[in-house]
């Protein structure tokens, strides 16, 4: 139906063209032209642009349309992508920051708490040290007393020995040395 109409509209226009050149053959005819190979090739012209035009240059637009359309959804996506890394870099050094913060905190906190557990132990080691030490002079001081009692208790068994012996024996000066010469002697022996 389409190529009847154009068939038809062909026709009109070459009759068209006809009546025009017999109104007016001197300005075709003074530039050599032919108004029905003119108008012919005009016709020609005219459909070959329709077809192109229909079937060639609005498929290619909209093909063109969508790819550009692609393009630009391409460049919204990197764009809202580098803001998103922005963002993300952002964050990501503040968490850093604060990670930093608190293990600064905490590690100053464990220092303060290490010096307080040192310092109390420390404490605690002079305490018992002192301790220690007050036990062992008291313990050397009974040990001392001990000692002296028993050499006390010795020495009066030693006297009371040496003076038995000198009541029986005649007491010169020659044994009363070697009496206590001989205490001494056993005295420096036990201890």
């Amino acid at each position: 139906m389409n190529i009847q109409l154009l068939n038809e509209l062909l026709m009109h226009t070459a009759h068209a063209a006809e009546e025009a050149t017999t109104t007016s053959p001197d300005v075709a005819t003074m530039f050599g032209l032919n108004v029905k190979l003119f108008v012919a090739q005009l016709i020609n012209f005219g459909i070959v642009l329709f077809v192109l035009w229909k079937w060639v240059f609005t498929p290619v637009t909209k093909a063109l349309q969508r790819r550009t359309q692609k393009i630009e959804e391409s460049l919204q996506t990197a764009e809202k992508i580098v803001h998103e890394k922005a963002e993300f870099e952002e964050w990501k050094k503040g968490e850093i920051a604060k990670a930093r913060t608190e293990a600064a905190g905490i590690v100053s906190q464990s220092k303060l708490e290490a010096e307080a557990v040192r310092a109390e132990l420390l404490t605690k080691a002079k305490l018992e040290q002192e301790k220690i030490v007050q036990d062992g002079k008291a313990e050397l001081a009974r040990e001392e007393m001990q000692v002296l009692q028993d050499a006390k208790s010795k020495l009066a068994d030693l006297v009371v020995g040496a003076t038995e012996k000198i009541l029986r024996e005649k007491i010169t000066d020659k044994k009363d040395r070697e009496l206590a010469e001989a205490a001494v002697q056993a005295l420096s022996t036990k201890y």
